[in-house]
């Protein structure tokens, strides 16, 4: 994932700094650690989203809406897959873990 994917022409500065950070966490090599502060810096974006939002008139907020879901759809394709690939390490842990147990 790169910053062009997370930004359009309508992204607010804030919005565009959340964004880095994205970008940053995405980065990380702990598959555990960027999916937690991936989780808290969704909750971030969204309230910028939310309070620009409130700023604008009807006619740009539907025009950044429909700019967003694009991106929204984007960060849910990411969170899906580091979702499975965290549940793929806890598998193989616990299978790792079994199978320790039975040669012990």
């Amino acid at each position: 994932m790169n910053i062009e994917k997370l930004n359009h022409s309508l992204t607010p500065l804030a919005l565009s700094q959340v964004n880095v950070e994205i970008i940053e966490i995405v980065e990380l090599e702990d598959e555990h650690e960027k999916f937690l502060r991936l989780k808290e810096i969704m909750v971030k974006r969204d309230g910028v989203i939310s309070d620009y939002l409130a700023t604008l008139s009807p006619s740009e907020r539907a025009s950044f809406a429909t700019k967003e879901l694009v991106i929204n759809d984007e960060l849910l394709n990411l969170a899906t897959e580091l979702h499975k690939s965290a549940k793929k390490e806890v598998v193989d842990f616990v299978r790792g873990r079994a199978a320790v147990k039975k040669y012990k």
